[in-house]
């Protein structure tokens, strides 16, 4: 969960949150280059500095958070590309141990379970080390490739006071890295009202364990 960049949300099928004439990206793959990590800085630091901050911002909320109800739109395509939809999808926020989850009304962990914070999840990693953030940002056994500018919106759509993060987790293979799942979050900010660093979308493409050239996808939208 180290690199792993959440409240009510529309999952989408392998298209995407597909607009006539955009392009969406649902491959996985792609072998990168891995030079000497370059610290962000800039509109993009600035960027990845306030959905820390609005991450920080959630967490002091989350105990009073426990119970609430959030309504979600959902499909998940498998490795055929068989998507299934589900609309109006009800999960309320619960407490496990020293993490807040998502939990359907049955009971069973929603797509996206885990509530994102500074300390666990997407962006642990990252908010950790703000101060010294490079790109990629460089772990154990994968490195993680972040950006939040040129995001194409057929992935990720700009909202006003949200911001797209973009991330990439790739294994090394030698002085390359091959990415292997991708992931697009919109948080929500401060400079808009209610549910502060939670996500507005997401959407995961993966290769999980499906045949080469084949991936997993879900996407997820604030209804």
């Amino acid at each position: 969960m180290k690199y792993y960049l959440i409240v009510s949300l529309v999952i989408l099928s392998s298209c995407g949150d597909y607009k006539a004439g955009q392009f969406v990206d649902n491959s996985v793959g792609e072998v990168k280059a891995i030079s000497t990590p370059a610290l962000i800085s800039g509109v993009e630091k600035d960027n990845i500095t306030s959905v820390c901050n609005s991450l920080s911002q959630k967490e002091l909320a989350l105990e009073t958070a426990v119970n609430t109800n959030h309504l979600f739109s959902t499909t998940q395509a498998d490795c055929a590309g068989t998507s299934v939809p589900s609309d109006n999808v009800s999960v309320t926020i619960q407490k496990l141990g020293a993490n807040f989850v998502f939990k359907k009304a049955d009971g069973l962990d929603f797509l996206f379970p885990n509530l994102e914070t500074t300390t666990s999840g997407l962006f642990s990693e990252i908010c950790s080390n703000l101060g010294s953030l490079t790109n990629p940002v460089i772990g154990q056994n994968e490195v993680t490739f972040i950006s939040s500018l040129g995001i194409n919106p057929g992935d990720c759509s700009p909202a006003y006071g949200e911001i797209c993060i973009k991330l990439e987790k790739a294994y090394v293979q030698g002085s390359s890295a091959v990415v292997h799942t991708k992931e697009w979050i919109r948080v929500r900010t401060p400079s808009v009202q209610g549910f502060v660093g939670f996500f507005t979308y997401r959407k995961k493409v993966s290769k999980s364990f499906c045949p080469e050239g084949r991936t997993i996808t879900s996407s997820a939208t604030l209804k």
